[in-house]
């Protein structure tokens, strides 16, 4: 996320979630607590409408909610408790894959060094 900023508009949050402007303005239509302000016309993105879009993405994009499910999740659940989890699936997530990463430099690494051991042994 840029750090410093006020608002955000909405190509900013689309690039932020990797997801289409079209969603954004969708989730926003079906879901209460998605309500940027706007100026003009042009949605502003705070750093909280930011936190709760995340929580939203969460809901929907990792744990498979439908819009319905989302709107009586946060009805029943305090958002700071979604941002939490979405925050540590976003992290673990980040561990998963350098791990993954480390696997696959590992095996590379045995890989090319079994392959020197067979040619030394001809």
């Amino acid at each position: 996320m840029i750090q410093g900023k006020i608002f955000y508009n909405i190509s900013e949050v689309s690039e932020m979630f990797d997801i289409p402007k079209s969603t954004i303005r969708f989730w926003e239509k079906e879901i209460s607590i998605l309500n940027p302000s706007r100026s003009n016309g042009v949605r502003k993105y705070t750093q909280s409408d930011i936190k709760d879009f995340r929580s939203v993405y969460y809901l929907v994009k990792e744990k498979g909610l439908k819009i319905s499910a989302v709107n009586k999740c946060l009805q029943g659940k305090k958002l700071d408790d979604v941002d939490t989890d979405a925050r540590i699936t976003e992290k673990l997530q980040g561990i998963r894959s350098s791990l993954t990463q480390v696997l696959m430099f590992l095996d590379d690494a045995d890989n090319s060094n079994s392959e020197e051991i067979i040619v030394k042994g001809e």
